[in-house]
């Protein structure tokens, strides 16, 4: 939409371009417009792989059979009954958010919860597998920062806690081999450091799009007043006023 344009906000755009994104952030004022132009995009996103989520994590109750069959009645009432009515519940939620962080927030504490689940099911199960199936918690770090795309800031929250949490799962599922285990954790690892790339990559792209976006529509504003300035003085003397 047309700007009215502002030579002090000119300034502070010419300085972000020519400074960089530090952080991944802008000043105050340009980061609360930023929120608040990218949001219904961002929300359309969320809403979207929260929605399928609320599908995807349901796959893995096959893999639930295979390998911790011990447990797969609790791993079904878990999955089925109880976290998906939960996702599709915090899909009406994150409608109603306006704060775009804790939208983000949200992704993030469900995240937690689906890594938390897979790793308690491996933990209770006694299963030769249930050790080599912890690794399973990288396809819910591989998801949300790649089909989510959650934020730099709120993927490392989620990427070191997922990690945390495997490892405490670990510790914890009796007689994890540590020949399986080891290269379980460098998997993680690697997804980790792949997609938090990624993720940084994404959204310093999107970032600076939108600044030279602002900036190309401050030009515009400006060079339309100046039009309005030439098309006054040709029309009266500029001394006189008169026509």
């Amino acid at each position: 939409q047309p700007l009215m344009a502002d030579p002090a906000e000119s300034q502070v755009l010419d300085e972000v371009l020519r400074t960089g994104l530090r952080g991944l952030r802008f000043p105050s004022e340009l980061e609360a417009r930023f929120q608040e132009e990218t949001g219904p995009q961002r929300l359309h996103t969320l809403l979207v792989s929260s929605a399928l989520v609320s599908v995807l994590f349901n796959w893995l109750l096959l893999s639930d059979w295979m390998m911790i069959p011990d447990v797969f009645d609790t791993a079904l009432q878990w999955r089925l009954f109880t976290f998906t009515p939960a996702t599709l519940a915090g899909l009406f939620v994150l409608m109603r958010i306006p704060s775009p962080k804790l939208r983000e927030a949200m992704i993030v504490v469900a995240g937690c919860c689906a890594a938390a689940l897979n790793t308690w099911l491996c933990v209770r199960s006694h299963d030769a597998l249930a050790g080599p199936y912890l690794v399973s918690v990288t396809v819910i770090v591989v998801y949300c920062n790649t089909v989510a795309r959650l934020r730099f800031r709120p993927a490392l929250v989620l990427d070191s806690l997922v990690v945390a949490i495997y490892f405490l799962g670990w510790w914890h599922v009796p007689d994890a081999p540590l020949s399986i285990m080891a290269p379980g954790a460098l998997t993680l690892i690697s997804s980790v450091v792949f997609t938090l790339y990624g993720a940084h990559s994404q959204e310093h792209d999107v970032r600076e799009n939108w600044l030279r976006l602002m900036r190309d529509r401050v030009l515009q504003d400006e060079l339309r007043q100046a039009n309005a300035r030439l098309e006054a003085a040709s029309r009266s003397d500029l001394l006189t006023g008169l026509a």
